[in-house]
């Protein structure tokens, strides 16, 4: 039971991403791995809230990430045992799927449906 939590590299990156609902994983960073498999309590475990969320018992800090880590907002991606990539939306989050999934679906549509 865990998910795990990827940060976008840049600011602008979380919002085209939400359009799309294509991800490009190169454009995000891990940053921890969280001891739940609630999506609710992951995102609220990895923000700054009554004090730096990398200090939260159930939060594990990725190696070689900082212990000073921006909040979890929209457009980042939780990414649950099951497989599944979740983005956080303004109101709750959207299931995405990444560049890799998107091109295997193509290359099976193409292969299969020819």
């Amino acid at each position: 039971m865990a998910i795990a939590v990827w940060h976008a590299t840049d600011r602008d990156v979380r919002f085209e991403t939400s359009k799309t609902g294509i991800v490009n994983l190169a454009q995000f960073e891990f940053v921890a791995a969280v001891a739940t498999d609630n999506l609710e309590r992951a995102f609220q475990l990895t923000n700054n809230i009554d004090s730096n969320w990398t200090a939260n018992k159930d939060v594990h800090v990725a190696p070689g990430q900082g212990m000073q880590l921006r909040s979890t907002s929209v457009g980042d991606l939780l990414h649950t045992k099951d497989g599944k990539w979740m983005q956080v939306a303004s109101f709750g989050f959207k299931e995405v799927i990444t560049t890799e999934q998107h091109l295997c679906q193509s290359v099976m549509a193409r292969t299969f449906d020819a």
